[in-house]
């Protein structure tokens, strides 16, 4: 493999392959080589902005589930208060063990979709807290913040099967890449025979100038930084 390796991140693969397209497109002979590796490093490149729009999509969706998140935790937190005094602050009251099944601890520990996944168990438990109960109050509030919260949590759930289709999609151009990045060095040789500076010439090199040794490809090689 000419100067790079498996391990390299994808925006270094696209300024290698546009490199050597550019020398490619500068000499007269080797111009005709153009189409065996140009469609590879333009469908490189269209699914690196893919990933990335897919990785910006997650952002933003965990933006706006944390600020659902938030909302429902002020909620709790409130609600845990005011049902600490309700029971006079006996921890192993029915009432608070119903809603605080692990007390304290638990409670403080639930974040993100576990939060979400235990609220219907929490609303139920607040609902059934004694008539007259302040805890009891923050029931409906907590309510309507997990009917908002759904529309977050979806939109998440979503950008993330995108991000990973995003991902698998880069790999599979990531292959087609090599493979035709590979080829043009056999090309180029059967193009000019015995001309090892020149088709050197043809491929980016790294910044210590030597030929990196081909390794097998690591867990990180889809990333879209480089």
């Amino acid at each position: 493999m000419p100067f790079v390796v498996k391990q390299s991140a994808t925006g270094v693969l696209v300024r290698n392959s546009l490199f050597t397209l550019a020398r490619l497109t500068a000499n007269p002979k080797a111009k005709k080589l153009l189409p065996r590796l140009r469609p590879h490093h333009d469908h490189l490149k269209a699914m690196q902005a893919k990933a990335n729009e897919a990785e910006d999509a997650v952002i933003f969706a965990e933006a706006a589930f944390a600020e659902c998140e938030l909302a429902a935790t002020s909620l709790l937190t409130q609600g845990q208060l005011d049902l600490i005094s309700d029971v006079g602050r006996d921890f192993q009251h029915p009432s608070y063990r119903l809603v605080f099944p692990k007390g304290l601890t638990g409670a403080k520990k639930m974040t993100g979709e576990h939060l979400y996944a235990d609220m219907p168990r929490l609303l139920k438990a607040f609902g059934q807290l004694p008539q007259g109960s302040r805890a009891r109050a923050h029931e409906k509030p907590l309510r309507e913040v997990y009917k908002s919260w759904d529309a977050p949590n979806k939109a998440l759930a979503q950008a993330r099967l995108d991000q990973a289709d995003a991902a698998n999609a880069m790999l599979a151009a990531r292959e087609k890449w090599f493979d035709a990045y590979d080829a043009m060095e056999g090309l180029l040789k059967a193009e000019f025979p015995r001309r090892k500076s020149l088709i050197d010439s043809f491929f980016r090199k790294p910044k210590n100038g030597k030929r990196a040794a081909a390794a097998p490809a690591q867990p990180g090689a889809a990333t879209t930084a480089g």
